[in-house]
């Protein structure tokens, strides 16, 4: 059905094109203008995608049937102006609904199905009215284009209330990034983009200080040189020769690129200056360095936690670019860097342009050809769009999973005649279920067929809920329950009960052999082994005694490793400072950490936090604390479904 859709839409397209250079037909070219509008939506749209079929499959068999009628006729019938008028509202509300910024309004106003259901009754109505009996079979399938669009409303829905919070800086600062990513191209097009911008990206390069002696630096990034600017880390980038000219594009660039400062997961440029005639990038620095190098060495300690932590924020990185209408072009692991506590961070820009234009290399790169969408690798003048950059992600996933490249053992050519075909390297057999259905999804040929970021961005949160529900064995008092206690601080009681065991645990812990156990956890040295050789110094079980110093620092490098328990202790510990410096801020930046790796006991935290406002270092904000209490509800918490029903807080 989707192929006979797509040739009939291509044929109707081809159809209006003929009927606009007549000219004589304005009311009628009107009509396939509308249609041609509705698909170029479609292709980009990120939510509320099968709405937007349903609604286009539609209007192409309507359009391909108006193609049977005499142009005359048609023209000077009152019929296929109502017909018309009803094509413009529908590309409005397809419009209004695959954006974050529209839809969120909407979805306050409530009547989206309805609005939907209208449209469907006035679009039956006018094909009724025009004679176009061939469409009757419609009518038959409205029950369930009606369940469809109930679906994508119910997606969307979880995507503003969990999606929003997942993607820091995206709730709140979202519309702001995108008008003024929008406002700087729009100036960039008319050639009138303010002095005071270009100067704000341009740089000295003799307040850039190239000795840093005495600074130790573990970064493995073999073309970026850690320098110092106002006495921190910096990375500076060799980005070649350039003439004036080149130099004035770039620096637009990077004016654009700067803007999308407020994601955390997307690598934050400083400025551009120059040293003789070659052009230098100054960026932020990233601890360890680009992400490929870094598995080259250690892939194999990398547990599935932090497998999966770092995919996630690389896919929030994606998320908030294509949500202020940016494209990446070149997502793969050679162009992720791994920042403090393993945060991705997406870099190397060198081709990333606005969804609307064709991709402009800042500077040439290397080789990315193993990378190449399959539809791209058949036509390479086929325009970027979000979905290559989705497959781009799916092959990024896939790194992430075997510590690869693409195609390993081939040739360029060999490479992308394998992408042609259909080819896909074999997933490893140690990838979880879901993890491994995410990549196929992603990297399938057809590029419709693929999920858009939103809904990775979902399934992964789903994947990685699994993977650590999976992880935890009960055990007494597990550590969801611990961390619901709040003391009259507001600060986390974690009380003094034992955790739980993960992984079903090691057969040792389960039969309470505890020394063998903690040297096994020791010799391990994944962050899951971390996080319980904290435990059992927390708790002197065996025969250790109570080192709440040594606990916090296994839970330090079981935190920084991505593991959500981790994370939830040591976020307590530094909050009440027990066994460690106070500090509060850093404290609750690791719980959010927690509670954005599906941690409810977090979550609830969290919201609870933000909710009630009782910590002066954090403050009130309930709209940032809403989303947590709903997630955690949602995950069954007590406190959290308990706090949610005496605010008025609407989590079922």
């Amino acid at each position: 059905m989707a192929e006979n859709i797509l040739s009939l839409c291509n044929t109707a397209l081809k159809y209006g094109r003929i009927i606009q250079d007549i000219g004589s037909f304005p009311i009628l070219g009107q009509t396939f203008l509308v249609l041609e509008a509705i698909v170029a939506v479609v292709e980009n749209a990120d939510h509320n995608v099968r709405t937007c079929y349903v609604f286009r499959d539609r209007i192409v068999i309507a359009q391909h049937t108006l193609e049977k009628y005499k142009k005359e006729d048609l023209e000077n019938n009152v019929a296929l102006i109502a017909y018309a008028k009803v094509l413009q509202d529908i590309e409005k509300f397809v419009r209004k609904i695959t954006d974050a910024k529209g839809f969120k309004k909407y979805w306050k106003a409530m009547t989206v199905k309805e609005d939907a259901e209208s449209l469907i009754g006035r679009f039956d109505v006018a094909i009724q009215d025009l004679g176009l009996n061939t469409l009757a079979s419609m009518r038959n399938d409205i029950s369930k284009e009606l369940a469809i669009i109930s679906d994508d409303i119910q997606k969307m829905q979880e995507f503003m209330e969990t999606v929003q919070t997942g993607i820091v800086g995206i709730d709140g600062k979202l519309d702001k990034v995108t008008e003024l990513v929008v406002s700087l191209q729009n100036s960039i097009k008319t050639g009138e983009v303010e002095q005071s911008i270009l100067n704000s990206v341009s740089l000295e390069a003799k307040d850039i200080k190239q000795d840093t002696a005495g600074f130790a630096d573990s970064a493995i990034a073999s073309d970026l040189k850690t320098v110092l600017w106002h006495h921190q880390p910096a990375f500076q980038k060799d980005m070649g020769y350039v003439t004036d000219a080149e130099l004035k594009e770039v620096e637009k660039d990077v004016a654009i690129l700067k803007q999308l400062q407020p994601c955390k997961n997307i690598i934050t440029l400083y400025g551009v200056f120059k040293i003789d005639t070659r052009l230098h990038l100054l960026m932020e620095h990233a601890q360890y360095g680009y992400l490929y190098d870094h598995m080259q060495v250690n892939h194999s300690n990398m547990d599935w936690s932090l497998r999966y932590s770092i995919a996630l924020g690389i896919v929030q990185g994606v998320c908030f670019m294509h949500e202020v209408g940016l494209l990446h072009h070149d997502l793969r692991a050679q162009n992720i860097l791994l920042g403090e506590h393993y945060t991705p961070k997406i870099t190397n820009f060198h081709s990333a342009r606005p969804e609307t234009e064709v991709s402009r290399p800042l500077r040439s790169g290397v080789n990315k050809i193993r990378w190449t969408p399959q539809e791209r690798a058949k036509n390479p003048r086929l325009r970027f769009n979000k979905r290559a950059d989705v497959y781009n992600v799916g092959y990024l996933l896939w790194e992430i999973a075997s510590g690869k490249i693409p195609f390993e053992n081939d040739k360029e050519f060999d490479a992308i005649r394998k992408i042609m075909e259909g080819l896909r390297d074999p997933i490893p057999k140690d990838t979880p279920e879901k993890y491994a259905e995410i990549i196929k999804k992603a990297w399938a040929p057809d590029p419709i067929s693929r999920p858009t970021i939103i809904e990775i961005y979902m399934q992964l949160v789903e994947a990685n809920k699994e993977l650590q529900g999976g992880n935890k064995k009960k055990k007494g008092v597990g550590v969801d329950e611990l961390s619901d206690l709040i003391d009259e601080d507001g600060l986390i009681d974690l009380g003094d009960n034992t955790g739980p065991s993960i992984e079903d645990a090691l057969k040792a812990h389960s039969s309470a052999s505890y020394d063998i156990a903690y040297k096994i956890f020791q010799e391990i040295d994944t962050p899951k082994a971390h996080y319980y050789c904290g435990l059992y110094n927390y708790r002197g079980l065996g025969n250790l005694e109570v080192n709440s110093e040594a606990a916090n620092e296994h839970f330090r490098k079981a935190a920084d490793g991505g593991n959500p328990d981790g994370q939830l202790r040591y976020g307590a510990a530094l909050m009440k400072g027990d066994g460690t410096h106070r500090d509060v801020k850093l404290g609750f930046d690791y719980l959010c950490k927690a509670a954005d790796n599906g941690s409810s006991a977090a979550q609830f935290n969290v919201g609870q936090i933000y909710w009630s406002g009782r910590i002066n270092e954090i403050g009130v904000d309930r709209d940032a604390g809403k989303p947590y209490l709903i997630q955690a509800a949602k995950a069954g918490h007590p406190h959290a479904k308990k706090l949610c029903i005496e605010n008025g807080i609407d989590w079922e």
